[in-house]
């Protein structure tokens, strides 16, 4: 982590910042005012292309191979959230996941009175367009989490290969996703899910 450190105790500026993570990069330029109640953190990151199959496969390592491992029932404290108020830009020129590939991104991470908000604005996809949105606050005391998700367009048969391993199919695709949970640990938010989506293969056929 380098930049340029400028201000005063009650506004600073951090410019011309150079991050990096094992093999991720990133520039950016971000402000932290001391307001009262709380600080807030504004700022823009531009980010290298973003390899995540690294991290990724960490994370499958740590789990025997073809087991699937319960839902922590561990409780889940957002009180953190609470500290500061935040508002970045990020993009990048591509995402690569273990089965997905994604174009030119750009999105907003957002922190406002607890409610912490990763907006996806858009990003390319197989031909297509994707944009998506997931929320985590408080609601009474018991986290609540939603995920609503729209992809236009995508060429079928490249994205379900990608995705799924399924290719029999042609055209292009529409998905809508949206659905919402709650409780006090993962498990309780996994036995709460609730949602809809919608799928639509446009001037295409399923293939026998």
């Amino acid at each position: 982590l380098s930049g340029q450190v400028s201000g005063t105790p009650e506004r600073m500026m951090f410019s011309n910042g150079t991050i990096n993570l094992d093999k991720l990069s990133g520039k950016g330029d971000f402000v932290m005012e001391m307001k009262e109640p709380k600080p807030e953190l504004t700022g823009a990151l531009a980010l290298s292309p973003l390899d995540l199959r690294p991290y990724m496969a960490a994370w499958s390592a740590q789990k025997p191979e073809g087991v699937i491992l319960p839902w922590s029932e561990d409780k889940i404290t957002l009180s953190g959230l609470e500290a500061v108020d935040a508002q970045v830009d990020i993009s990048t020129p591509s995402i690569t996941m273990d089965r997905l590939e994604l174009g030119a991104s750009e999105g907003v991470v957002n922190l406002k009175n607890g409610t912490l908000t990763a907006d996806l604005e858009k990003t390319k996809l197989y031909g297509g367009d994707a944009a998506g949105k997931f929320t985590i606050k408080s609601t009474n005391g018991v986290p609540t989490v939603s995920v609503d998700a729209t992809i236009k367009s995508v060429v079928a048969q490249k994205f379900f290969m990608a995705s799924a391993g399924f290719e029999k199919v042609t055209g292009t695709s529409d998905f809508s996703l949206s659905f919402n949970g709650q409780g006090q640990s993962q498990a309780e938010i996994m036995r709460s899910l609730s949602g809809d989506g919608i799928f639509k293969v446009i001037k295409g056929q399923l293939l026998g």
